[in-house]
This record gives C-alpha cells, structure tokens and sequence, in this order.
C-alpha cells in the first residue's frame, strides 16, 4: 500500500510525503509504483524550477517521498495552484481507481504558505 499524505496551508498543499510500495507485481516493475513516483517528481522539479517558489524535499529511501513547499510568492500564485491541482488530481484518480494499493489523505494545518497581495483567503 502506497501512503500519501497531503498537508495544506490556505488550501493549498504544502508539504506531501509517499511512502510503500503498491506491491501488485515485483518490486521496481508495478505501474501503480511507478505512476505516483513520476508525479511526485514531476511535481518537485517542476516547482524547483519556478521563480518565486521555495521547494525541499527528499528521497531517503526506495519508496519513500517528501516534498515541502517553504513559500510561495503572490505572482507565482495562480501557477502552483495550477500545477499543485494538476498533481492532485493524478494521486486522486490513483487512489479512485487503485483502492487497494493507494491510500490518499489530506489535512489542513494552520499558516501561511503564500502572503502579501494574491494570498488565497483562509
């Protein structure tokens, strides 16, 4: 079972960790595997190499991800959200259509993630 877990701020995700494995078929060849890895770091480069977004991450292990949004500037706003919602609804329909090997959880944490002017509202 692949564990994802969503932390957001201001509605939007601020940090994501995966860790498991879908264990459908050998280790290194399951397409479930595979599929949530690609988006996540897909994800993470993508955001790397955004001006005005902060990113870190890591990878310690095989099956195992973390990707922490530090902070994200009011012009790159409505890009992260668009890019954020695109991931999310990846690892969503991975979890709508493989329940037995996705588990997908998200929570809200207070803060803020983007400030100033073009701050989503609470």
């Amino acid at each position: 079972m692949i564990r994802i877990d969503v932390t957001t701020k201001q509605g939007l995700p601020a940090r994501i960790t995966s860790d498991g494995h879908a264990g459908s078929v050998v280790s290194g060849a399951d397409p479930v595997c595979a599929a949530v890895s690609v988006l996540l770091k897909t994800f993470a480069r993508t955001l790397l190499a955004e001006e005005g977004i902060r990113v870190d991450g890591s990878a310690l292990r095989r099956g195992s991800f973390e990707v922490r949004i530090l902070s994200v500037e009011p012009a790159a706003c409505e890009r992260f959200r668009g890019i954020a919602a695109t991931v999310m609804q990846g690892l969503s329909d991975l979890a709508t259509e493989y329940p037995k090997s996705v588990r997908l959880q998200a929570a809200e944490e207070a803060g803020n993630l983007v400030s100033g002017a073009g701050a989503p509202e609470g």
